[in-house]
C-alpha cells in the first residue's frame, strides 16, 4: 500500500517491483529449471542479498539523482546473485 500511494504511475511500481525482486528469484528460478540447485543457506544469502543490493543502488539513485556508476539497480542485484550461485555450486561440489 505504501508503494501505491507513494508512487503515482503503474509504469514506474512495475519497474520498481521488477528491479528489486527479479533479481533474487532469477537465479534460483534457472537453477531448480536446470537441476543445479545450492544449499537453502546459499539462497537465502543470494535473495536478501540481491533484492538488499538493489534496493540501496535504487536509493542512492533516488537521493543523488542518477544511479552510481550510472547502472540501473537491477544488474547489481543480478551480479550478486550469480557470483553467490557460482560460490555456492563451488562448495557444494567441494562438499560431494
Amino acid at each position: 500500500m505504501f508503494i501505491v500511494l507513494t508512487i503515482p504511475s503503474v509504469i514506474s511500481i512495475w519497474y520498481l517491483i521488477g528491479t528489486l525482486v527479479i533479481p533474487s528469484l532469477l537465479i534460483p528460478t534457472l537453477s531448480v529449471l536446470f537441476n543445479k540447485p545450492i544449499s537453502s543457506n546459499a539462497i537465502i544469502l543470494l535473495m536478501l542479498g540481491s533484492v538488499f543490493l538493489s534496493g540501496m543502488w535504487f536509493f542512492a539513485g533516488e537521493v543523488f539523482g542518477h544511479y552510481p556508476l550510472n547502472i540501473e539497480p537491477f544488474y547489481p542485484g543480478l551480479l550478486f546473485s550469480v557470483v553467490v550461485y557460482i560460490s555456492g555450486r563451488i562448495n557444494s561440489q567441494r562438499s560431494n
